[in-house]
């Protein structure tokens, strides 16, 4: 399985890291008595002329690195496969033990415990930090944000609300603060309400939502049943809908 899917996302990976973040090893020495100064630059994309630690050492010259052999990057990538088969190997089904399910759910809670006290301290909205693959949606009092698969995958269905997930405490840095989060139905669309401007156009608005709200027939409230609810102009000062 590895070689077959993994194998190519993880040589791109690995040339994409030495590109960007593989450093500059090239030292000089400034002056007599003076101790040596590393260049600081890490990445062969960035590197323009070596730089110390402070912004008046540089010196010019290229970047002067690793040169990393093919057998030296085979190796690193025989050492993620062994990782991976390790971890097939706890997740994989034997009599008497649970599902693969929770074993890996199992797997990612030790593995969130054991970096956490990094993990805590990081907050991303475009990287999902419990599974580091998607982009979070959902941000929880705590300030980490979780994607919707973590979501389904890690908290509680609630028993009141529908589509809607109990979070008793944050997986990222362990706070407990009870937070509950809806998600978009499978079957459903993205419901947006907008609003125009105009004077005398907002009561023709406010008018029509209390018609609608009128032959829904329940008792919700209107802004109730969007996602999201924009505006213009005298249409902004709608977006509170409290139609009767």
């Amino acid at each position: 399985m590895f070689d077959r899917e993994m194998l190519p996302f993880w040589s791109d990976a690995m040339d994409m890291y030495l590109l960007k973040y593989d450093r500059c090893l090239y030292h000089w020495f400034p002056g007599r008595g003076l101790d040596k100064v590393l260049c600081t630059i890490r990445g062969r994309a960035q590197h323009k002329m070596h730089i110390g630690d402070s912004a008046t050492q540089f010196q010019a010259g290229e970047f002067s690195g690793k040169s990393w052999t093919e057998v030296e990057k085979k190796g690193w990538i025989d050492k993620i496969r062994n990782c991976f088969v390790d971890m097939c190997h706890q997740v994989f089904p034997v009599e008497g033990q649970d599902s693969p399910d929770q074993l890996l759910l199992g797997l990612r809670y030790a593995t969130h415990a054991e970096v956490r006290a990094t993990l805590c301290r990081m907050h991303s909205n475009k990287t999902c930090f419990a599974c580091l693959q998607a982009v979070p949606d959902h941000v929880l009092p705590c300030g980490h944000a979780l994607c919707p698969t973590c979501i389904q995958e890690m908290a509680k269905p609630s028993r009141f609300v529908e589509c809607a997930f109990d979070v008793p405490s944050c997986v990222i840095c362990g706070k407990h603060n009870i937070h509950q989060i809806q998600l978009k139905p499978k079957c459903a669309g993205v419901r947006i309400l907008t609003l125009d401007g105009g004077g005398i156009r907002g009561i023709v608005e406010l008018a029509l939502l209390s018609r609608i709200q009128q032959e829904v027939g329940i008792e919700v409230n209107i802004r109730e049943l969007f996602d999201l609810v924009v505006g213009t102009s005298t249409g902004t000062s709608r977006i509170p809908i409290r139609a009767t």
